[in-house]
């Protein structure tokens, strides 16, 4: 379902997180209706990182993450590196994605709309911070140092398990302490080899 929900999102901002008919009016947010609703939607989530797996299925990891009102910052605490292997077919990037445990990502969630039927519904832009913004550097085992750096895109086009083409943007709505964001990877760079992904992943998560 939320393969789906993400679907029609890419395609055409209808809410998944309410009972939003798409007929509902909506208007572009002033500063002081931004500040409030950053301090509304600030605080700490619970939830899962969903992506599409080596066998075209969709799965999910538990991560938490939290949205600050201050600098509109949304931070994911314990991102996996070993979802990004996913559709990587060199073995020692994969080898590597395996043992690089979590990282930290964060992007700035620019609001742009709110539904006006819907107060507590709101629609933005969620851009990392840099291109790079996810990237880590740690020594194995065998005392061998990696590198790994990670750029976002604007824009994937893919097919989905359910055989639909569907274009997607760095998106994300929120409602009723509940926040669904997507995180469009672009190509990822480890130890000098780098691997096209154009790849879709997306948290979904409550306070």
């Amino acid at each position: 379902m939320l393969t789906l929900c993400m679907t029609v999102v890419g395609l055409s901002m209808t809410s998944c997180l309410s009972d939003d008919d798409n007929k509902n009016k909506i208007k572009t947010l002033t500063p002081a209706e931004k500040s409030a609703m950053m301090a509304n939607m600030a605080g700490l989530y619970n939830g899962h990182l969903f992506f599409v797996n080596d066998s075209a299925r969709v799965d999910s990891v538990e991560v938490s993450c939290s949205v600050s009102a201050p600098d509109s910052v949304f931070t994911v605490y314990d991102f996996p590196y070993e979802i990004l292997s996913c559709g990587v077919s060199t073995e020692s990037v994969r080898n590597v994605l395996s043992i690089a445990g979590d990282g930290i990502f964060r992007d700035v969630l620019h609001f742009y709309v709110n539904n006006v039927d819907l107060q507590d519904y709101y629609t933005f832009w969620a851009i990392p911070n840099s291109e790079n913004e996810l990237q880590k550097t740690f020594t194995d085992s065998d005392e061998k140092q990696h590198s790994i750096k990670v750029k976002f895109s604007n824009q994937v086009t893919n097919t989905t398990p359910y055989g639909m083409t569907a274009i997607y943007y760095p998106i994300g709505e929120y409602s009723a302490n509940k926040i669904l964001v997507y995180i469009l990877l672009g190509e990822i760079e480890v130890d000098g080899i780098t691997t096209t992904l154009n790849r879709v992943i997306y948290f979904y998560g409550n306070k």
